[in-house]
């Protein structure tokens, strides 16, 4: 607190034989109580606006309560021009399975799901190990192991799923797939399949 990276607080110094105890010259002073100076303001913010984005989509609801709090509590971003958008519509078909598989992903969690893929009339009944989410072409898709195919990144459209909830089997652990470098030559969805 004495450095020039402190809190810019006046304090006492108080001899004590050898020893010298520091004190706030002001009783009353706390730091909890110190007003942000403007690089921190900016940077809260800038937080705020992007946390923003992140609005509608089921696993961030708590986030529009800190949002409000902040922006009552803490500074006003309602002039602020936003600069960054993501892709988020809360009344996409399948957003509300998001936090579910999210959730399974996070505590690897196995799903049975009913999938209708698209040339199908009737659902597939599967169990499905979750491992990642990608949001492509304002569509979210899962990638995840499939047993009955044997694959590591059998991916799932989230609007083409018609029930989901979680099963008791033990969760396959994704030791085959880095999922940054999976997408690195992939646009889309789909990785070309090889020979």
């Amino acid at each position: 607190m004495v450095s020039e990276d402190g809190y810019g607080i006046e304090l006492d110094r108080i001899p004590s034989g050898k020893r010298l105890t520091y004190r706030y010259k002001d009783p009353n002073y706390s730091i909890f109580n110190s007003p942000l100076d403007e690089t921190e303001m900016a940077k809260i913010k800038e937080a705020i606006t992007i946390l923003g984005n992140f609005k509608g989509l089921p696993q961030f609801d708590w986030m529009e309560d800190l949002i409000t709090k902040l922006n009552h509590g803490v500074v006003n971003t309602s002039t602020q021009e936003a600069i960054i958008s993501f892709d988020s519509n809360k009344y996409l078909k399948g957003i509300e399975h998001l936090g579910v598989i999210y959730n399974a992903i996070r505590y690897k969690n196995v799903l049975k799901l009913e999938y209708l893929p698209f040339e199908y009339e009737n659902p597939l009944k599967l169990e499905f190990h979750p491992y990642y989410l990608k949001q492509y072409n304002n569509r979210w898709f899962v990638y995840g192991y499939y047993s009955e195919a044997k694959k590591s990144d059998w991916n799932i459209a989230l609007d083409r799923i018609v029930t989901i909830k979680e099963s008791k089997t033990k969760y396959k652990l994704n030791e085959a797939i880095e999922w940054e470098e999976y997408f690195e030559d992939i646009y889309g969805v789909t990785q070309a399949r090889k020979g």
